[in-house]
């Protein structure tokens, strides 16, 4: 009776290198909503709400809502001076 060896392939994977490795990243200037909402601790719907009532400024871009970090840092601090 003929017995046939079944070997497994032994893994010759090279790890590739990240070619972004060594770029500086740039600041970020616009975040998402949920980002927003992690950022401020507010929930995502807190937020759509801002939008639509003209407090917090966004875009729309590709179907999703951006808002500028420095527009967030504002009505940030301009609810902490009206408390």
């Amino acid at each position: 009776m003929n017995q046939i060896a079944t070997q497994t392939p032994t893994a010759t994977h090279t790890r590739r290198r990240n070619p972004n490795r060594n770029k500086p990243t740039l600041p970020r200037i616009c975040v998402s909503v949920r980002e927003a909402a992690e950022i401020t601790g507010l929930s995502k719907s807190t937020i759509y709400n801002l939008i639509s009532d003209g407090r917090l400024p966004s875009a729309k871009v590709g179907g999703r809502k951006l808002i500028w970090l420095e527009d967030l840092h504002k009505f940030l601090s301009d609810a902490k001076q009206n408390q």
